[in-house]
Order: structure tokens, then C-alpha cells, then sequence
């Protein structure tokens, strides 16, 4: 018996010792197979496709989204529309009707408006109503850093500064060109795009032409995820993206209509609008 007994060890340690080369062997091959014919890893590609078009079907000028399911867009007749996480619907039109060409949240519950003749509009949480006009002119863009801080811009390429109580000229581009859109990362650190492509940087103390588009095609909006990552859609229905060296051509929409706002929720989830009511929704 103990003859057996010895033998049924030593049976048993031939057979633990074979399935532990077959593990193991299993490993090296998966890993060598895996090494040698395992394809590259692709990357997630960022994908912008038509999320959905407002009954109205009017010209979108603009859109900021306060949280993935809180958003703000406003149109060429003086529009405002919402997003309540499921649906975008009209909420409110302003009194007097003008286009309005931007829109910036501070919050849910305070945010601003311009438009039409220098127009600028705000809104506590309730209703919009018409704040005051900086400018006789158009203006085009608007930015707000805090509830006390904040930048617009319009015609010729005229800058203004919003410090609290009143919007002043801050500065005018040396092209003068159509300022289309503003967008700031920090109170120090901003861009605007605008007529021939033309992007322009912010450094704390003045603004000055960082680069043109490859095509010099109208830039109408622009969105900064960080320092580093930014979009901006433009004439054709382009959508461009900065990586923190260079602006770069990412993709055109399959309509290629006219592109005039992008807010960026997350580095992965993005919106944008223009003609004909049509609101895109990007996702990585």
C-alpha cells in the first residue's frame, strides 16, 4: 500500500507539473501570437454627425452648453432655444427681433446675448432681457470668463472688455477684419477667429494674429476644451482642431452647410449649429 501510496505522488506530480507547462507554454505562445499577429490598436476616432434640425429651420448663429444636458443656442431672428438633455426647443424670442450672432452661460442661471446693432442681452435665470449696446454696429461674439468678466467683439475687428458694470472698447486688430467668435481659456489666455481664416491669440496683455487657415476659408465660431485643445467650424460646414502646436482641417460635414457655432461640453463630447436649424452633436 504504501508502494501505491508513493506511486499516486509521484503520478500526481508528473501531471502537476505538465499542466503547469502547458499554462505557461499557453502563456508564451498568446503572447508571442499576440506580438507578432495581434493588428495595431486604433485610437477612437472624434465623429461630429447631424443630431437634429429645429422645426423652425432658421439660421443658427450660436450654441454654449452649460452641462451635457443643459444648453443654450440662439438664431438669426432673435431666437433663443434650449436643451433640456432630450430636446432642443424654442424658449424664448426677444422683443425686438434682431439677429443675435452669440451667446455665452456662466451659469444655468446668468448668461449673455448679442447681436444686431451692438445689441447685448442677459439673462438671470428667468427671462432675457436687453442689457445695453456697447456698439452701433454688429456685434458677432461674446465670451464671458466670470459673471463680472467677459469679452465681446463685432466689425472691424473691434474688441471689447466687460469689467462688472460696463462694456468699453478694449482694442481693435491691426486687419480690422470681422471678428466672428471669442473664446477664453483663462482670463489670460483667449482666441478669436473671424473673416479669411484669420485666428487670433490672447496673452494677457493684447491680442495679436497667431495663424490663418490653410484655405482662408470665414471662420464663424470657436471653442476652447483647454490650452491645448480647441475646435472651430467655419464656412464650408469645416470643422478644425487645434493640438496645442496647430490648427488643423478634421472633417466636414456631410451637408457642408454653413457651420456658425461649436461648444464643447468635454474633450469627447461636443455640438455645433448653423443654417437651416441643423444641430450636429460630436463623440469620441
Amino acid at each position: 500500500m504504501a508502494q501505491g501510496y508513493a506511486r499516486g505522488l509521484q503520478l500526481f506530480g508528473h501531471w502537476r507539473s505538465l499542466v503547469g507547462l502547458v499554462i505557461v507554454a499557453g502563456l508564451v505562445v498568446g503572447l508571442a501570437g499576440c506580438f507578432f499577429l495581434c493588428p495595431p490598436e486604433i485610437p477612437p476616432v472624434f465623429t461630429w454627425t447631424l443630431h437634429t434640425t429645429t422645426p423652425e429651420g432658421t439660421q443658427l448663429n450660436a450654441i454654449d452648453m452649460v452641462t451635457a444636458s443643459d444648453g443654450w443656442a440662439v438664431d438669426y431672428d432673435g431666437g433663443i432655444y434650449h436643451y433640456n438633455g432630450t430636446s432642443w426647443t424654442l424658449h424664448t424670442t426677444t422683443t425686438e427681433g434682431y439677429d443675435l450672432h452669440a451667446i455665452s452661460m456662466v451659469t444655468a442661471s446668468d448668461g449673455w446675448a448679442v447681436g444686431m446693432f451692438g445689441r447685448v442681452y442677459h439673462y438671470n435665470g428667468t427671462s432675457w432681457t436687453f442689457h445695453t449696446t456697447p456698439e452701433e454696429g454688429f456685434l458677432f461674439a461674446i465670451d464671458m470668463v466670470t459673471a463680472s468678466a467677459g469679452w465681446a467683439a463685432g466689425w472691424f475687428g473691434r474688441i471689447y472688455h466687460y469689467n462688472g458694470t460696463g462694456w468699453t472698447l478694449h482694442t481693435t486688430t491691426t486687419e480690422g477684419s470681422l471678428l466672428y467668435a471669442i473664446d477664453m481659456v483663462t482670463a489670460s489666455d483667449g482666441w478669436a477667429v473671424g473673416w479669411s481664416g484669420r485666428i487670433y491669440h490672447y496673452n494677457g496683455t493684447g491680442w495679436t494674429l497667431h495663424t490663418t487657415t490653410p484655405g482662408g476659408s470665414t471662420l464663424f465660431a470657436i471653442d476652447m476644451v483647454t490650452a491645448s485643445d480647441g475646435w472651430a467650424v467655419d464656412y464650408n460646414g469645416g470643422i478644425y482642431h487645434y493640438n496645442g502646436t496647430s490648427w488643423t482641417l478634421h472633417t466636414t460635414t456631410t451637408e457642408g452647410s454653413i457651420l456658425r457655432g461649436i461648444s464643447m461640453v468635454t474633450a469627447s463630447d461636443g455640438w455645433a449649429v448653423g443654417d437651416d436649424g441643423r444641430i450636429y452633436h460630436g463623440t469620441l
